[in-house]
């Protein structure tokens, strides 16, 4: 905790009064409301946000016009090819999107690059693969917005493309016959935050609304039946946890833990999940198993197994993911393992980036190695695997505050390829420009990075002081309201002061159990993992 800095929130009192007056909330919970800014007149909807509350999908730009081709595809028979990306939320996307057109009559077949042999995304190769039998219409979903070259390709062999991505665009919009994206809409910045399954939805959405106002379909799909597949893949994706995705979550996790979908229920048993399933649960259950099908062989494992139709079937293609995830966890120890050696030879940690980079590293496990790094040194971090022909394909993860596209901008004259978040973006260049690309990238970090020497420190962010006895059933009621927590809504934390523990006991060899009592003489329960009794100090805690 030393290695922290704590912030301590203040919020004002007045507000605070409201929050508990005019809308009956316990005081922690209305400091947690006061420290999201949530308007007064928004308490409710936050607490308890409603589908119909959703933004118009028209809103959109491009929106209503791609409904009406692809409503045109479904009646000209036309075949239909969806794109998607190999992780959680491109292969989730896949499946909604080919739910709801299946359903409407659509001939439809989904195309999931192979990471290493297909690359990154919408590419004028996974274009021609993905072409195979005369597709007259091609979908991205999660994927496509800086894929200039790859949609002429398309439009070269008579394939119309409506691009649907979340990431962020540059200068000049691919020539597609429709580009669909939040972040071209200045107007809309509650919708930004949305993930590639977030657009996907919306776009299935619109298409539904317009076979209705037109008398042509929309009716076959309740499409709340698809909400489980967009917590799964906005969680995974870790866009922040308001507007309407939390709207979408909030509802799309009652979805999952019905776990009607055979593929989930399955993918629930081999994780072996609860009824009551939580955000964490996918971050750290099932996404990873999702993702390496993606990452150690073949996303197109888990497409099938969402789009399961037997229990039988699922358990099958459930036993593949989980295979490839302990194939995942062993190459990427492996990997971190070298990329921690590089770190410390080559005296990294003198700078306010890490970028390693080694021969033949699995692609697959590049990303959680880099995410893995930022955690543990708490700065921006890009990993690389240098393949044979001299190009190093690599993963970059940030911190709070540090823009990585921004900084990937600074450094393309070096690149062959980049895009993604500002947390967390794909990058290639050849292998003699990595010492240029490594200054300049350094450089523009340290651009970004306040100044002080605390820069590299985490911050531990407290929504303020309470009392034990403030803990009460109302609260703790008024924590399921305050769900779905996870980025930018994360759990409430608290500071207690002049609290004395007592009671303890050892639980298991490094574990201690034992109570807290502050001030105010209410007893709180408590286990403290990874400390032993002796580590407890015999006087109250400040």
């Amino acid at each position: 905790m030393a290695d922290l800095i704590w912030e301590i929130a203040t919020q004002d009192d007045d507000v605070l009064s409201q929050l508990i007056g005019d809308h009956g909330l316990s005081r922690p919970a209305a400091m947690v409301m006061a420290n999201r800014r949530t308007p007064l007149d928004e308490v409710e909807s936050f607490l308890r946000p409603r589908l119909s509350n959703l933004t118009d999908p028209y809103l959109l730009s491009g929106m209503e016009r791609a409904a009406g081709r692809i409503w045109q595809a479904v009646r000209d028979r036309e075949q239909i090819i969806i794109h998607g990306d190999y992780d959680v939320d491109g292969v989730t996307s896949s499946t909604l999107l080919a739910w709801v057109l299946r359903k409407s009559g659509a001939e439809v077949r989904c195309f999931v690059p192979h990471r290493k042999e297909d690359g990154y995304g919408l590419t004028p190769q996974s274009v021609v693969k993905a072409a195979e039998g005369s597709p007259c219409l091609l979908i991205t979903v999660d994927c496509g917005i800086n894929s200039y070259e790859a949609t002429v390709a398309a439009n070269e062999l008579g394939i119309d493309v409506i691009i649907t991505d979340h990431h962020e665009p540059r200068e000049i919009l691919p020539p597609a016959h429709t580009v669909i994206n939040p972040k071209l809409c200045d107007n809309l910045q509650d919708l930004h935050n949305l993930a590639g399954v977030g657009v996907t939805f919306k776009l299935c959405h619109a298409f539904l609304k317009y076979g209705l106002e037109s008398n042509i379909g929309g009716m076959v799909v309740d499409l709340k039946d698809g909400l489980d597949l967009v917590a799964l893949g906005t969680v995974a994706d870790i866009v922040p946890l308001l507007g309407e995705n939390r709207c979408l979550v909030k509802h799309g996790m009652r979805v999952l833990a019905a776990q009607q979908r055979p593929g989930v229920r399955a993918l629930c048993e081999i994780a072996k999940l609860p009824h009551r399933i939580k955000p964490t649960d996918i971050t750290y259950r099932l996404a990873p198993r999702l993702n390496a099908a993606g990452r150690m062989g073949d996303a197109a494992d888990a497409v099938k197994l969402l789009q399961a139709e037997s229990i039988v079937e699922a358990h099958t293609l459930a036993s593949v993911l989980d295979e490839y995830n302990r194939n995942r966890q062993v190459q990427e120890l492996e990997t971190l393992a070298a990329a921690e050696a590089q770190i410390t030879d080559r005296g990294l940690l003198n700078k306010a980036t890490i970028v390693v980079h080694g021969r033949d590293w699995h692609l697959g496990v590049i990303g959680i190695v880099a995410s893995r790094l930022v955690h543990s040194y708490h700065r921006p971090c890009v990993v690389l695997s240098i393949n044979n022909d001299g190009e190093a394909n690599g993963s970059g993860r940030s911190i709070d505050g540090i823009n990585l596209v921004e900084a990937l901008n600074d450094c393309q004259e070096h690149l062959s390829r980049y895009g993604g978040h500002p947390m967390a973006s794909g990058v290639s260049l050849p292998e003699k420009n990595l010492p240029q690309f490594d200054t300049v990238f350094e450089e523009s970090i340290r651009r970004q990075y306040a100044a002080g020497p605390d820069r590299f420190k985490r911050r531990l962010k407290l929504e303020g002081d309470i009392r034990f006895d403030l803990l009460d059933d109302q609260f703790f009621a008024e924590l399921d309201d305050l769900q779905p927590f996870g980025h930018g809504h994360p759990a409430p934390r608290f500071r207690f002061r002049h609290v004395h523990c007592d009671r303890l006991q050892l639980a298991g060899s490094r574990n201690t159990r034992g109570t807290m009592r502050d001030g105010t003489g209410v007893d709180m329960p408590f286990i403290a993992f990874g400390q032993v009794p002796e580590d407890f100090p015999e006087s109250p805690w400040d």
